[in-house]
């Protein structure tokens, strides 16, 4: 396993050089995140954590879940060799407000992000599948949006649905009070409000 994710990382490095890009160091906004992935994903040796060297991470596990430091992860975008946020990723991560996922997740899985301090959030184009209960018990988020070109879900007055809007995905917290729901819906996930 160790030497396929060698091989993954020289030929990320080949094509990143190829395209300018692998040299380029990621700025965290959050230091205590840059820690974590600079301990966990780190191979160059220079403390630091480059683009090329966040494209070659295949999965987060939990090394983000219940930290309570961390309050940002925008730079999640440039992590584009994951496919799938693991269950509980970022789960009880009270103070984490922001997460920009990159465009390869397809999938989010169970209680990615359960009782996180996620105040929004955005479903990129590439989803096509979120767990059950991935957003339970974030009492701080107000409101999603779901990129335009995604097929798989929507947002109605910002109450996450599937796309022809018969799932309740997740009603914020914000919103759960207020909210009216489409007559089109047949079902409610667990937790989605």
């Amino acid at each position: 396993m160790k030497q396929k994710k060698q091989l993954l990382l020289i030929l990320i490095l080949l094509f990143c050089s190829a395209i300018g890009y692998c040299d380029e160091i990621i700025t965290f906004a959050d230091s205590n995140v840059e820690a974590i992935c600079v301990a966990k994903w780190e191979t160059s040796g220079d403390g630091k954590l480059s683009k090329a060297e966040a494209a070659a991470v295949t999965a987060l596990g939990t090394a983000f879940k219940k930290n309570n430091e961390i309050t940002s992860f925008n730079e999640l975008q440039y992590f584009t060799g994951l496919t799938k946020l693991d269950k509980w990723a970022f789960g009880n991560c009270h103070k984490l407000t922001s997460v920009t996922l990159p465009s390869t997740i397809t999938e989010i899985d169970e209680n990615a992000f359960t009782s996180s301090g996620l105040t929004a959030f955005n479903i990129p184009a590439s989803v096509t599948a979120i767990g059950e209960s991935a957003f339970a018990g974030c009492q701080s988020l107000t409101a999603f949006t779901v990129d335009a070109s995604n097929n798989s879900f929507t947002v109605v007055d910002g109450i996450l649905y599937n796309k022809e809007k018969t799932i309740l995905i997740n009603c914020p917290a914000g919103k759960s009070t207020t909210a009216t729901l489409p007559e089109t819906v047949q079902k409610i996930e667990a937790n989605g409000f």
